[in-house]
């Protein structure tokens, strides 16, 4: 594996279980299947979801639509080091932080594009 490959995987917390995402987002975890990470086996006998999907009491839009488009490519603990690795095509800014600081969902997704197949 090399540095770029160790730093895509890289898994940032906090976490939520099962129970944090009914409790947090008030929607079954079927609603969220395929929209938001979900990240088994990795730390603990089951899935646990990265926080950053969440604000307040609800799954982040502008996250939950590139989540979508991201899990049709890399495996979730891949997606979970993607959204928090610098990237170029946002000008070196990780993902989370472009859309944290109001950049464009569409060119967040296009960042999607460039990764090599």
């Amino acid at each position: 594996m090399n540095s770029m490959d160790a730093d895509r995987n890289a898994l940032v917390g906090p976490f939520l279980t099962r129970h944090d995402v009914r409790t947090v987002a008030g929607v079954s975890l079927e609603e969220l299947d395929g929209t938001v990470i979900r990240v088994d086996g990795a730390f603990a006998l089951e899935p646990v979801y990265p926080a950053f999907q969440f604000a307040g009491s609800h799954v982040r839009g502008d996250v939950s639509t590139v989540s979508t488009r991201l899990l049709e490519r890399l495996a979730p603990i891949e997606a979970c080091g993607w959204f928090t690795a610098p990237n170029p095509v946002l000008g070196g800014r990780t993902p989370l932080q472009w859309l944290d600081d109001g950049g464009s969902v569409d060119t967040a997704c296009r960042a999607i594009d460039s990764i090599a197949a």
